[in-house]
């Protein structure tokens, strides 16, 4: 498992899928944005354009990834973590425990990486930001510092993007 981070426009989506084209294998796209309106469909049809001919099929789920029909000899690229747990958190509407979620998804990372034989997850780096923020906020952003810490763990790579420059947090990739 791999962990590539970075703050919003950081290159680190790009730096990922550079990470895909090294592996000789299938590779499925996981894709957890949920769409909720037609900017939201226009951004799905623009990243299936840019990612054309990179992954082998698409999967889209926004929820319980640990279910993912996916193969034991497929690489996994899965964007992004922040979506996961927002659409996980704030379900119908209703704002779920988020140490529950948290440990959830964790779970899931790593029954979803015990299913294929690379998994690259797609995090973000939202922790810099100290204004005033909402309990929901505070509660989704800690969340997250949980979420990939225990990925960052289990994960035999951490690399951060920074202005499209990857640095690595933590190396055994090849």
């Amino acid at each position: 498992m791999i962990l590539v981070f970075g703050g919003i426009g950081s290159g680190k989506s790009a730096y990922a899928e550079k990470l895909v084209e090294a592996y000789q294998c299938k590779k499925a796209y996981l894709a957890t944005m949920k769409v909720y309106d037609e900017e939201g469909r226009k951004k799905v049809k623009k990243h299936r354009k840019m990612r054309e001919g990179k992954f082998d099929r698409s999967i889209e789920m926004p929820t319980d990834v640990a279910n993912a029909d996916v193969e034991k000899n497929e690489l996994v690229l899965l964007e992004c973590m922040s979506n996961l747990l927002a659409n996980e958190m704030f379900k119908e509407d209703l704002t779920v425990d988020a140490d529950s979620v948290a440990k959830k998804i964790s779970a899931d990372i790593k029954k979803l990486n015990s299913k294929v034989c690379e998994l690259i997850i797609v995090g973000n780096d939202v922790f810099m930001d100290k204004g005033e923020h909402s309990l929901e906020v505070k509660a989704y952003i800690k969340a997250l510092k949980e979420i990939q810490r225990e990925i960052a763990k289990e994960a035999k790579a951490v690399v951060e993007v920074i202005y499209g420059l990857p640095y690595e947090r933590k190396d055994d990739i090849f």
